[in-house]
């Protein structure tokens, strides 16, 4: 211990402490896991380094403490402790290198991690703190030609990250001109409907752009009037522009391409646009405006615009878009949003609970079609419903599914304890008698007088032990009462002090006690203990079979209620949107056109209650081909459940969810053209059953819950262990459906009586109801089983993705939006086909969309991929009029 007191350098080790079998090895010098083996100085030069940061003028002040504890001392201190148990345990048992499953191949070993936005910031910012000397000075250190490499690399991927951020954006921007000037929408706009979206666009502009003019002017007025101050202005790494772009501006962009089919559409979602504006925003600016209030005042001046026009906009087909409503959208934006954090939490990021938001009430305010009225009812009554009735019953569940059996009450204990006592009594005279005559058969003559100077201690005391020394080996009797894991057990059934007999010795700590390392971790007596809830506390109480039968009693109601919310409220809705009885009408739609059942039907005088579509005149009539149409759906999700479940246990979780993607594309691609509006209805349903299962999943609800966990936990990743919603496959679903109802709504649907809405030729279908399909099904299954197997140049910025699964995606997206333009071309009967001119058209439109879309999945990360990706290529192509 004397050389590391020595004056010097060494001096700076003196507050050293000394190496200890700490039992968190890893824990203990966390600090230095974040160099690599390699990279960890000798001994030898362990000084040098320590005098280099001193003389840099306490560059690296917070890693004097790692290089103290690198401090060279002899390989052991003391002969209790292996060499490799000293300090440079770090250098001696390195953590194991984590297998890189979903990476780049071909990446170099110099190759760093891909750093999230967040962290590459902090990194910069640290980098251009150092003290880094000018390029003229003397015999640089090493340690700064390190710092200038990192910085420099550092820098070049800020650069990186704000080039991805300004593509994002661009991106946006791009398509809303498409929309407005390529599709030829800004045309047909009206003069007001032109200033509300010129004032949405400058409103957005100026508040975004307020923050970086108050600091402009701060500088300005800080440097002394000076003009160059643009500097000051710091855009970070780590900014995310999803919350500030796609709830502001997406929903505005696809209503614009909605018109002129959907004229309604427009003031709303300019409305809910200015609404979306995250609150943080706002407080820049005076309190007034930044409050609730004045946010909202904002976001009712295009509302205002039109009042002031006097152009009523289809208030008369729509009464629902009355101004009163449309004020109140603000309001109902925010406490839908309030409500929808709190059911799915970390499981959304804050864009997708905007958007989701936004789309709810479009559904309930624009709805038109009967596919989109019997979503919209299901969605809002059925959940509005749960949330009232159920949203207590399920949070009581999970608190108490929440608790291990062993921690509940256990009752019966005393009882047992009193049912064994006489044979516990019977197996402790027993030994005594045994014992006794083994002593004094075993013992000698000379040993006889000691026996009986010093007889063995006899009575009730002595009895008392051998029984609970018996008593011990039947069953444990610390907690032989009643009791509950919130009351404190008394030491013995018999309410007296614990007998010597029962007294164990505690064990010996073979580790010796810690000493307090420079580490920062907490300490046993700093450890805060949880506060328990009330719920839990009163689940404490019962006994396993209080609650289990609490469970069923939770899990029975709220099934009831699920049941009695379909069969009333949302029945009659939907009745109401169908002008007809649901169940019976879903009889004659699917199953109209079987004579046997025309027959009954008619006989039996229930053509009230089942209607009938129209007398088919051949075999092949519209409900004929939509029973095929379900068949050939169903076995095509029989055949990839089949596929995925036969699939070795070598494969890995991203390829056995791209046989979803794949089923989804054998499914829905061949299927819409023929007849979409039944798909719409089928998605609106699929996703309503998704819905209730993850409900039934998330709340561990007896008998279903474990069976459903089971099945979908071979195919969640990290975005869906987030939260409490599993939200891959309905991203999936949802991705392939928007398109198909965002195309249904900008199409004029046909049918006569109560079929009014379910007829649609199949030339009137358009090439962007595919879209979705295409794009999830095609393209991003495409840019992943190519990018992860043959890609090896990544892209500028973090995130791993690579240009080869980028052209992959554009590849298949391009191939699938050819064939769905043939495919429909087939099933129309070649009647839109104009020539070789539109075959070329239609290629170099499809490279425009399918390149915009794999760029726009290759920068995207405040948004989930399966859905924001889908509608921004359903804009494209709908803008493009493919």
């Amino acid at each position: 211990m004397a050389n590391i007191q020595d004056d010097g350098p060494e001096s700076l080790s003196s507050s050293v402490h000394l190496p200890s079998r700490f039992p968190q090895p890893y824990a203990r010098h966390h600090a230095d896991l974040i160099a690599p083996t390699s990279s960890l100085p000798p001994s030898a030069h362990t000084t040098n380094m320590a005098g280099n940061a001193i003389q840099n003028g306490g560059v690296e002040k917070q890693d004097t403490r790692a290089l103290d504890r690198r401090k060279a001392l002899s390989p052991s201190e003391s002969g209790t402790e292996a060499d490799d148990e000293s300090f440079t345990f770090v250098r001696a048992l390195p953590a194991p290198p984590t297998k890189p499953r979903k990476g780049l191949r071909g990446a170099r070993d110099d190759d760093e991690d891909d750093l999230t936005p967040t962290v590459l910031d902090r990194e910069v910012i640290r980098l251009s703190d150092l003290g880094i000397p000018e390029p003229g000075a003397r015999d640089p250190s090493p340690d700064i030609e390190d710092e200038k490499v990192l910085r420099t690399k550092g820098v070049r991927r800020r650069r990186a990250e704000i080039l991805r951020r300004t593509t994002e954006g661009a991106l946006i921007v791009i398509s809303g001109a498409l929309v407005l000037f390529y599709q030829k929408i800004w045309w047909q706009l009206s003069k007001p409907e032109k200033i509300a979206c010129i004032f949405h666009a400058f409103v957005l502009a100026c508040i975004y752009a307020l923050y970086p003019l108050r600091l402009i002017k701060y500088s300005w007025l800080q440097s002394g009037f000076k003009w160059n101050t643009w500097s000051c202005v710091r855009l970070s790494a780590g900014f995310d522009p999803a919350p500030y772009i796609y709830p502001t501006v997406l929903p505005c962009i696809v209503a614009l391409a909605l018109f002129p089919n959907m004229t309604t559409a427009l003031i709303p979602n300019l409305v809910l646009g200015l609404s979306a504006v995250p609150p943080h925003v706002l407080s820049r600016l005076p309190p007034k405006i930044s409050s609730g209030m004045g946010h909202w005042v904002v976001s009712m001046i295009p509302m205002v615009i039109f009042q002031h026009f006097q152009l009523p906009l289809g208030y008369e087909e729509l009464h629902w878009l009355a101004p009163e409503v449309t004020a109140a959208l603000y309001p109902l934006h925010m406490t839908l949003t309030t409500v929808l954090h709190s059911f799915t939490t970390t499981s959304l990021l804050p864009a997708e609970v905007h958007l989701l938001s936004i789309v709810l009430i479009n559904l309930l305010l624009l709805s038109t079609s009967p596919q989109a009225q019997i979503l919209s009812s299901i969605l809002w009554i059925g959940g509005l419903g749960i949330l009232i009735l159920c949203s207590s019953v399920i949070r009581w569940g999970v608190a108490l599914a929440r608790i291990p059996r062993w921690r509940l009450r256990r009752a019966g204990r005393i009882v047992q304890a009193r049912q064994s006592f006489i044979k516990a009594l019977n197996e402790g005279l027993n030994k005594k008698t045994r014992r006794r005559s083994r002593d004094i058969v075993q013992s000698d003559a000379d040993d006889d007088d000691e026996l009986l100077k010093h007889p063995k201690p006899t009575g009730l005391d002595t009895l008392k032990q051998e029984v609970l020394g018996a008593l011990s080996n039947f069953f444990p009797i610390e907690h032989d009462e009643s009791l509950s894991a919130v009351e404190k057990p008394n030491s013995n059934p018999f309410g007296q002090n614990e007998s010597p007999l029962r007294q164990s010795r505690r064990r010996r700590n073979t580790v010796p006690a810690n000493p307090n390392h420079g580490s920062g971790s907490s300490t046993n007596k700093n450890r805060r203990r949880r506060a328990r809830s009330l719920d839990a506390s009163f689940f404490l109480s019962l006994t396993p079979a209080q609650a289990s039968l609490r469970t069923k009693m939770y899990a029975g109601f709220i099934y009831i209620t699920i049941i009695t919310l379909i069969l009333f409220p949302i029945r009659l809705a939907v009745s109401r949107a169908l002008g007809s009885e649901p169940f019976g009408w879903a009889i004659g739609y699917l199953f109209g056109d079987l004579r046997d059942l025309r027959l009954w039907v008619v006989t039996h005088n229930f053509t009230t209650w089942i209607p009938l579509p129209p007398l088919p005149t051949s075999s092949l009539s519209p409900a004929n081909i939509r029973l095929l149409l379900a068949g050939y759906a169903a076995s095509t999700v029989i055949a990839g459940l089949l596929i995925v479940l036969h699939l070795p246990a070598a494969v890995e979780v991203d390829t056995r969810r791209k046989v979803f993607h794949g089923t989804t594309v054998a499914m829905l691609l061949p299927s819409i053209p023929i007849d979409a509006p039944f798909f719409s209805l089928a998605l609106a349903l699929v996703l309503t059953g998704f819905c209730l299962l993850d409900l039934v999943r998330a709340a561990q609800l007896p008998p279903f819950s474990r069976p459903i966990a089971l099945f979908l936990a071979p195919y969640v990743d990290g975005r869906d262990n987030r939260g409490p919603v599993v939200v891959s496959h309905m991203f999936l679903l949802v991705g392939c459906a928007v398109p198909l109802w965002l195309g249904l709504a900008a199409t004029q649907l046909a049918g006569t009586g109560i079929w009014h809405g379910w007829v649609l030729r199949p030339a009137d279908v358009s090439v962007d109801m595919l879209a979705g399909v295409v794009c999830v099904g095609m393209g991003d299954a495409a840019a992943s089983l190519v990018g992860r197997r043959f890609g090896r140049h990544k892209w500028a910025w973090a995130g791993g993705k690579s240009l080869e699964g980028s052209v992959a995606f554009a590849g298949a997206v391009v191939l699938g939006l050819a064939f769905a333009r043939c495919w429909i071309w087939v099933v129309s009967g070649w009647t839109d086909y104009t020539g070789l001119l539109e075959v070329w058209a239609l290629a170099w439109k499809s490279v425009i969309a399918a390149t915009g879309a794999s760029l726009m999945e290759a920068v995207l990360t405040g948004g989930n991929d399966n859905v924001v990706v889908p509608v921004f290529l359903w804009v494209l192509v709908r803008a493009l009029r493919m």
